[in-house]
């Protein structure tokens, strides 16, 4: 099923032992357009830290209704936990630690083709052959009112995400076109992006505005 990133924030995660906190954003692979972590924000028991908990810790599925994702984790694991500044990005060696702390599989050891395959062991090794590898993990918040162009010209901005909810992939972005025509929403497959400007908070589309103008109305209520 599909859900917008915007409407599963403030869901609680739940350990064994207790609530952790609310989450509070999600930072996605900007490769392979896949959620890799969700940010909680732990309030009073820890201080307001936030810490970043990866799908692989859920051992149940989310439990849509009461908005809580249980996770198999416990309130002295997180407290324990590699500390993460989420208000900078996120580097691969922080990562490497919060796997190696968690027991979390290394998900960038995945070949390309195929996102199912078992993860490598985690591994020093590797890691120092990648130490030069950019960093691919963006916030879901960072990219929420980006600008979106088509082939020939603007055509709105980014407005909302929706991922798979089983998988954790991101489908769509759906774009608000603004005054571009009437105010009419679209959704966009993340596979027609042909180029993300992080630096100029821009994507690009490789479809004409006249493709935009003629496609169905997202209507988020349906």
């Amino acid at each position: 099923m599909l859900r917008k990133t915007e409407s599963i924030r403030g869901y609680k995660i739940r350990a064994r032992d207790g609530d952790i906190g609310k989450v509070v954003d999600f930072y996605f692979d900007d490769e392979r357009w896949i959620i890799r972590y969700m940010v909680a924000a732990t309030g009073g028991w820890l201080d307001g830290r936030k810490v970043l908990i990866s799908p692989a810790a859920f051992y149940e599925k989310p439990d849509w209704r009461d908005k809580e994702f249980p996770v198999i984790l416990t309130k002295e694991d997180i407290k324990k936990s590699p500390p993460v500044d989420t208000e900078k990005p996120v580097s691969r060696q922080k990562e490497l630690e919060l796997a190696e702390y968690y027991k979390w599989p290394a998900y960038w050891h995945f070949f390309p083709e195929d996102i199912t395959m078992p993860p490598l062991p985690v591994s020093r090794r590797l890691y120092h052959q990648q130490e030069e590898e950019a960093n691919h993990l963006r916030s879901t918040r960072e990219i929420e009112g980006y600008r979106i162009e088509a082939k020939d010209g603007k055509i709105g901005s980014l407005w909302r995400i929706l991922l798979e909810d089983e998988s954790w992939e991101i489908r769509y972005l759906a774009a608000d076109t603004g005054n571009m025509f009437s105010g009419k929403k679209i959704l966009i497959a993340v596979d027609w992006i042909s180029e993300i400007n992080w630096a100029l908070e821009r994507g690009k589309v490789d479809l004409g505005s006249e493709y935009v103008k003629n496609s169905p109305e997202y209507d988020p209520a349906r």
